[in-house]
């Protein structure tokens, strides 16, 4: 239950659990077994990372629509879904 996430954990016998930062790759003791980063400023650049992606995705969707019509738009779609690149709508 990582949201999507894999990430590396080890359970401790003290209830805490040593985990891999998927953003940095640093590992930290986490408390809670879906912990997936090591801080809020990795969480934070995590999701803006992501943000840039859906953005740069939904710039060439449109591109391809507007010079190449709506049928090699709606293929590029089923292209990015296909490879699970983003949550295209």
């Amino acid at each position: 239950m990582h949201h999507n996430y894999e990430v590396d954990i080890q359970a401790n016998y003290d209830g805490t659990y040593d985990v891999i930062c998927i953003e940095c790759g640093e590992e930290f003791q986490a408390t809670r077994f879906d912990a997936a980063f090591c801080s809020s400023t990795c969480r934070s650049r995590n999701h803006r990372a992501k943000q840039r992606i859906d953005q740069d995705i939904a710039r060439t969707i449109e591109y391809v629509k507007n010079h190449y019509g709506q049928a090699a738009m709606e293929r590029t779609v089923e292209i990015i879904k296909i490879l699970g690149i983003t949550r295209v709508s």
